[in-house]
């Protein structure tokens, strides 16, 4: 049972190794290489929200950052 439990814990720690060293968008807005940016109006649910988007090169892949201005969210996805 003892082996079982430092497995588990084992695991658990590893696992949160790996969720760590995930990559945020503000880490790659704030260590990246702006390439291009540019405002762009969009509406969602008939409301007006402003979109500014932001291509990076970051560990050099390019990643185009999305960033609604209205609700104060940022967003990152690798362009392949």
């Amino acid at each position: 049972m003892k082996q079982l439990f430092i497995i588990l814990t084992l695991s658990l720690i590893s696992g949160a190794t790996a969720v760590s060293a995930e990559i945020k968008g503000g880490e790659i807005l704030g260590t990246g290489k702006v390439i291009r940016q540019f405002d762009q109006p969009s509406k969602r649910n008939g409301t007006l929200i402003l979109i500014h988007k932001i291509y990076v090169d970051y560990q050099s892949k390019l990643y185009e950052c999305v960033i609604n201005k209205t609700e104060d969210d940022i967003k990152c996805v690798a362009n392949d």
